[in-house]
Formats: C-alpha cells, structure tokens, sequence
C-alpha cells in the first residue's frame, strides 16, 4: 500500500513538473536564460555583484565598514536593472518562483488538513 502511494505520488509529481515545463512561463524563461548566459556583458556584470554580494557577507561577518562596498553593489545592480533584457528574465524568474511557492503551500495545506 505505502509504494503504491508513493507510486502515484511521484506519479502526481512528474505531471506537475511536466506541466510547469511546458507553460509558457517556463519556456520563456528558459529563452531568456540562454539569451543572457550568451550575453557576456551581463554575465560579467552578474558575476561582479555576485563577487561583491560575498565580499559584503564576508566584511559583515567580521564587522568591517561596508559603506562603500553596499554603494558599489547599489550602482551593478542599478545597472543591470537598466538591461531590458536582465529585467525580462528577473521577472519571469519571480514569477516561477511564485508558482513553486504556491505549489508548496498548497501540498503543505494538503498535509496539515490530513493529518488532524
């Protein structure tokens, strides 16, 4: 009994997958993700404010002035806003990221009704 509901549990699971694979939302972003992994001044401007992004942990971890380092940060990721194309991808990376949230709220709320 209990593999056979974990059966049709990953069952369930791969036609969720399946189906956010092949919305439109996920298309898109899976466009826009090549697009930008081959544009190489917006990967080299993600892997700066990523590089800065740790060097900002690693100065509040030790208590260091990070000021300067939070204003340089500020400025890349002003400019990578002003890339439509970044723009484009953010939001539909937020919006997936919506759907799994809501996905996962939704079996937790299914869980909860059935354990009580």
């Amino acid at each position: 009994m209990e593999k056979s509901m974990n059966k049709e549990i990953l069952e369930k699971l791969e036609e969720i997958v399946c189906y956010i694979e092949k919305s439109n939302t996920y298309q898109d972003y899976q466009m826009l993700k090549e697009k930008l992994a081959s544009n190489q001044k917006i990967t080299s401007l993600i892997e700066e404010v990523k590089s800065k992004q740790k060097e900002l942990v690693n100065k509040k971890y030790h208590h260091e002035n990070t000021k300067e380092l939070e204003e340089e940060l500020t400025q890349l990721e002003k400019k990578l806003l002003e890339i439509p194309l970044y723009c484009d991808f953010f939001d539909k990376q937020t919006e997936l990221n919506d759907i799994f949230t809501n996905i996962k709220s939704q079996i937790e709320k299914c869980l909860d009704e059935n354990i009580k």
